[in-house]
This record gives C-alpha cells, sequence and structure tokens, in this order.
C-alpha cells in the first residue's frame, strides 16, 4: 500500500476502451468457445495460442484503467509468477528430445513457443475480461460452457449412434479386434479430433461433459424471475452434461461429479449463513486461511515422502497400488538419468524434466508399454522439472486462498462464481485421477499431455478468472478493494 498518494482513474485509456471494448469482448469469447470446443484439433489449437496471445494484448488499456495508475505496475508484477510458469511450461529437456531428430531445433523453439504465448495469453484473457465493462460475467461462462457444449453434443451424439446408448454397461466385458489387436468396447468413447473422429479412452474422452456438468450447482442459484434466460440455459448446460456421463454410463465420472457438487455445495451455503451473520466474516476469512495453510503442509510432507520413498530399492514403493507406483517411477526418474545399464544421479531431470527415452522407462531400466502418469501435477514434474511442478502447485494454492476473495469481493454474476470455482475444482480433481497421455485406442504410441492439449489453457483461463492482486491503492471516486 502507498500512502499519501492518489490513485486516480486512468483518462488516456478512455477513447481506446469506448471505442475497442466490444470488439475485445467479441474476440475474446469467441477465442474461449473456440478453445473449449477443440476446433482444429492440434493445428488448430496451435493458431489459438497464438492469436489468443495478441488478443489478450488488448486486455492490458483495460486493465489498467480498472486499477488506475498507481496499481497497474503492481498488476503486471503480480502476473510474473505465471509468466515464468508459461515459460516452464513450453520448454523442457523433455520437449526438446521429444521431436524427431529429422526435425529442425527452429521448428522444435517455435513449438515450445506457441504453448508459453498460449498459456500467459489465455491467462491474460481471463483477468482482461472481466475488467471489460461491456461484458457481463455469464457471457464468459456462456462462451465456456457453449464450446464444451457443442464439443458433447457432436463426439457423444456420433458414439451413441455407434455404440448404443448405455453401451459400457450393455457391452461390460466385451471386446473386438483392430487389426489383430484385442481391444474392450466399454472403455473407449469417440471423439472429436480436428475434423474426424477417433476412439479413445473413456475417461479421456468424458471430461468434456464432466466438465459440463459443474454448471448445475451454479444454475439452481440463479433467480428464476429475474434471469430466467440464464437459468435456463445453465441449468440445460448441467444437465446436459449430466444426461450424457449416465448414458454411457461413467460410474466413477458420475461418483467424482457427486463429489464435486457436495463441495461446492458447502461453499454456497457457507457463503449464504456468512451473509446472514455478518460478524463472523473475520472468522471466516480466519478459518480459509488455516485451511490453506494445512493444505499446502499436506502437499509438502506427501511430495517429500513420495521422494524418500521412491528412492528406497530403485523406485519400488512401499505402497502397492498402481496409481502410486506410476507417480513414484516418475518421482524417481526425476532425480535420475539411465545410462543403458543403471540409473546415476542427476541434477538434469530435476530441474528441466526427463528426456522422452527416460521417461518412457520403468525404474529396473525396462521399456514402459506406455509413457503413462494418472497424476497430470507428477505427469509435468517428469516431462518439465520440479521447478515446474513446485511453481504450478503453488499457483493452484494460491487461487484456492483467493477462491474465497473472488467470491467474496469480485462484482457481477455471483451465481457464476460458483461456477467458476467449481469448473476449475472439476478439472483439477479430475485429472489428478483420471489424467490419460496415451488416450488413442488404435495409436498406442501417441503421447497427448496436458502441457500440449486444450485443457492446461482452459486452466490459464480459470486461474485470471479467479485471481485478484492484494494491496493496492484506492481509486479516487472508485473503489479498490481486492
Amino acid at each position: 500500500m502507498e500512502e499519501n498518494k492518489t490513485n486516480k482513474p486512468v483518462q488516456n485509456e478512455e477513447p481506446f476502451i469506448k471505442r475497442y471494448d466490444t470488439v475485445f469482448a467479441f474476440l475474446g469469447l469467441e477465442l474461449i468457445a473456440l478453445l473449449t470446443f477443440g476446433l482444429g484439433g492440434a493445428t488448430g489449437i496451435t493458431y489459438l495460442k497464438i492469436i489468443g496471445f495478441f488478443v489478450s494484448l488488448a486486455a492490458l488499456p483495460f486493465i489498467k484503467a480498472h486499477h488506475g495508475e498507481l496499481n497497474f505496475k503492481k498488476v503486471l508484477l503480480c502476473f510474473v509468477p505465471v509468466a515464468l510458469l508459461a515459460i516452464l511450461l513450453g520448454f523442457s529437456r523433455f520437449w526438446f528430445t521429444a521431436y524427431s531428430s529429422s526435425t529442425p531445433i527452429i521448428s522444435v523453439i517455435i513449438e515450445n513457443l506457441t504453448v508459453t504465448l498460449g498459456f500467459s495469453g489465455f491467462f491474460l484473457l481471463g483477468y482482461g475480461l472481466k475488467r471489460v465493462p461491456v461484458i457481463k460475467k455469464q457471457y464468459i461462462l456462456y462462451a465456456i460452457y457453449g464450446g464444451l457444449a457443442l464439443y458433447v453434443l457432436i463426439a457423444f451424439g456420433y458414439s451413441f449412434i455407434r455404440y448404443g446408448v448405455l453401451y459400457a454397461a450393455i457391452y461390460n466385458g466385451k471386446t473386438y479386434y483392430y487389426e489383430g489387436v484385442l481391444h474392450p468396447v466399454y472403455t473407449e468413447i469417440k471423439a472429436l479430433t480436428g475434423f474426424s473422429f477417433k476412439e479413445v479412452g473413456l475417461e479421456y474422452g468424458a471430461l468434456p461433459s464432466f466438465l459440463l456438468a459443474t454448471a448445475l450447482p451454479g444454475a439452481l442459484l440463479v433467480n428464476r424471475k429475474l434471469n430466467k434466460a440464464d437459468f435456463f440455459i445453465f441449468l440445460s448446460f448441467g444437465l446436459f452434461g449430466v444426461l450424457c456421463l449416465a448414458l454411457i454410463p461413467f460410474v466413477k465420472g458420475l461418483i467424482l461429479l457427486a463429489v464435486v457438487y457436495a463441495v461446492t455445495a458447502t461453499f454456497i451455503l457457507l457463503r449464504r449463513y456468512e451473509k446472514k451473520h455478518v460478524e463472523i466474516e473475520k472468522k471466516f476469512d480466519f478459518a480459509w486461511k488455516i485451511t490453506v495453510i494445512a493444505l499446502s503442509a499436506i502437499v509438502v510432507i506427501g511430495v517429500g515422502f513420495l521422494y524418500l520413498d521412491a528412492n528406497q530399492d530403485l523406485g519400488k514403493t512401499m505402497l502397492p497400488t498402481s496409481y502410486i507406483a506410476e507417480i513414484e517411477n516418475t518421482v524417481f526418474k526425476s532425480l535420475h538419468v539411465y545410462n543403458g545399464a543403471s540409473w546415476t544421479t542427476s541434477i538434469k531431470p530435476f530441474l528441466f524434466g526427463q528426456s522422452l527415452n527416460d521417461y518412457s522407462l520403468l525404474a529396473d531400466g525396462s521399456t514402459a508399454s506406455v509413457a503413462q502418469n494418472r497424476n497430470f501435477l507428477f505427469a509435468l514434474l517428469g516431462q518439465n522439472g520440479f521447478i515446474c511442478f513446485a511453481l504450478f502447485v503453488a499457483i493452484i494454492l494460491g487461487c484456492v486462498y483467493k477462491a474465497r476473495s473472488f467470491i467474496k469481493n469480485e462484482d457481477g454474476f455471483e451465481p457464476g462464481k460458483f461456477m467458476v470455482i467449481g469448473l476449475a475444482m472439476a478439472l483439477f480433481i479430475y485429472l489428478c485421477l483420471f489424467n490419460d497421455e496415451t488416450p488413442y485406442i488404435h495409436e498406442s504410441t501417441t503421447l497427448t499431455t496436458f502441457s500440449r492439449g486444450i485443457y492446461v489453457f482452459l486452466a490459464a483461463l480459470l486461474i485470471g478468472l479467479i485471481y485478484s492482486p492484494k494491496g493496492l491503492v484506492e481509486i479516487k471516486g472508485g473503489n479498490e478493494n481486492e
């Protein structure tokens, strides 16, 4: 907080804002909808990353006008951790070794750079769009859920045409042959990749419907008398997502969705209670800080234990579940390189990620059938290094801390705030349990990672929507209460 200074509105930005606010709003919302729809597959997403970055730069005058001259530099400094994370997501040892030797190095650098630009751009887009006065907050959610709904309509509709309704239950245990290889029917679904359909793992393909279903709790908060259109639109999105999951049926997804609903409902009830009893607000703030500190401690202790356990007897875990074994295999390799006969300790994979060859090996040096990690954060640890992993975890915990301020202080459509929180929570929990790096059933060598897919940029957008800096100077004639 800077004392004895008046933070005045930025007058010289007003002509730009008045002239281009509608244009920026349209382009930003369009980009979000195209991203969540996944237009054009990998090629289309590459274009969206680049376009998204340059469009997001137009958000800077709106941010400057909203926060005032004194605060603008402080806000930009608060963006530095996200910019650093974007660089680490784009560039790592893994992504310099993942391409064939015939690929020109300049092509590799440009491809990695698009990831950095895309993550930075969609974060800035999320933060900037909520600062544009002409945009109602629910329009941002329309774009997110609208893109998801269109994808689910096409992909799930085609899946039900090909497999039939309730196919995962009807064909449970049934298999088919494809090019001489046996495949179970009930564990796959059709996915729209670019302009064609491919068979993918059910857990990977069901994520858009799972995210779409998160609209339901927030929709029930909408005042149906004052905002009838919003109520029915968001209710339709939520019910459509739930219905698609039920018609497969994807039981694990439905159980996890119930957990997300329960947590979201708890937030809603606590917020309503707090509004009726204003005197306990400080107690709630203190309790939330303690909760975040406890979560942070659990994460630090848990990761520390994984490192200690993974390095016992060449990474053979004391916890025998396959999920933990996959994580500890990655943790073990984050401290070692394979020299052709054995693993040797090295700082390179710890800081900069594993090479593609080491990532595809098990702790005993044998080749893994798939390069797989069911938890996206530990996949990041292996591919992008510990600094990237730790920074991403820190930013996630920061968003958890900021979630209360976002719900309590952010202006606008309150049901939408719970939808944003629900979306972020659902995306995080789902990818911690059901991340799939080799989802294509008939292309088992194709690696599809979190840092190169749609959802890392959706995560950046949600971080931008939730995030709000602290310690800003009050605007004269306004209210800067973040």
